[in-house]
């Protein structure tokens, strides 16, 4: 008796998150595995192919569609296809298929939308709001300060415990495990932010080590989702538009920042977690605005006449 199309199929996608849990790979990147390897396996059902009939044409035509999906950006088709292709070479490695299926396709380029980062006069609207000495205004302040001073991601900010913040005479460093590789590397605070944090730690009586960084008054870790709740509701106050205050465009205001004010990019690339080069590009090329005014300053023909 035959195995149905894509029972197989399944069992090896369960071996595949099996073996990434057993790597230490993040609960976040295990559940992208999950949900773009179910689509794909959905899809190979509809199909009729079972693990027997991949070839580079069911998945080149599987990826076809995947760009052709009307409600998709092709950010989200990239997301499944990366996810996929890891599978791919995988399931080579592990003698599932005869050759490495993930060479059918390209791996995807990274995408990026123009986004000005929020600038140094909005941070200061954001952090007049926090016009009081109430727990939520002290917190407020140090978080909106800490995010822009370190281009932490959001995942990476809820993760950050008391005892990995480690204060010097002047300034102080992180230890932060990325959120998704879970690997470790030094984050630099400076002097404003220490003196910030130190506030409002004291505001908390000294918690434990293993006490998130950044916590609700009753001691609660913050999630991605709260985050973003103070941070509208912040702009609201500011009069800033709520586009203009999502956690990841601090990543984007600290990447282009640190480049502006004489940082290099590699020290950038180390301090902000990124992988490669490729990847700081998606942050610091996005910045529309700053690439417009160094053009006004330096741009060759409007300076002809100078």
């Amino acid at each position: 008796m035959s195995l149905a199309p894509g029972r197989d199929l399944d069992n090896i996608i369960g071996s595949f998150i099996t073996a990434r849990q057993a790597d230490g790979r993040a609960p976040r990147t295990i559940t992208d595995y999950r949900r773009c390897l179910d689509d794909f396996s959905t899809w190979c059902e509809a199909h009729q192919i079972n693990i027997d009939g991949l070839d580079r044409d069911a998945i080149r035509a599987y990826v076809a569609e995947l760009r052709a999906r009307p409600t998709w950006s092709e950010a989200t088709a990239n997301i499944h296809i990366r996810n996929l292709r890891a599978f791919l070479r995988w399931m080579h490695v592990e003698g599932h298929t005869p050759t490495n299926l993930a060479q059918a396709v390209r791996h995807p380029r990274p995408t990026f939308r123009v986004e000005t980062p929020i600038t140094p006069d909005e941070i200061g609207l954001l952090i007049n709001t926090c016009d009081d000495e109430s727990y939520h205004s002290v917190r407020d302040a140090a978080l909106i300060l800490f995010m822009y001073d370190t281009g932490l991601r959001p995942g990476e900010v809820i993760s950050v415990t008391v005892g990995d913040w480690h204060r010097g005479e002047a300034d102080a460093y992180l230890i932060v495990w990325a959120s998704k590789t879970r690997q470790a590397r030094f984050v630099c605070v400076g002097r404003t932010v220490t003196s910030a944090l130190q506030m409002y730690l004291d505001l908390r009586q000294n918690p434990p080590a293993d006490a998130p960084l950044f916590a609700a008054e009753n001691g609660a870790a913050l999630g991605p989702m709260a985050i973003g709740h103070m941070l509208r509701r912040r702009a609201e106050r500011a009069g800033l538009h709520p586009s203009r205050c999502h956690p990841y465009i601090f990543r984007k205001a600290f990447a282009t920042s640190f480049l502006d004010y004489g940082g290099d990019p590699e020290r950038l690339r180390v301090l902000g977690g990124w992988a490669n080069m490729d990847m700081l590009k998606v942050y610091v090329n996005s910045c529309l605005g700053r690439l417009r005014d160094a053009h006004r300053r330096a741009g060759p023909v409007d300076r002809m006449g100078s």
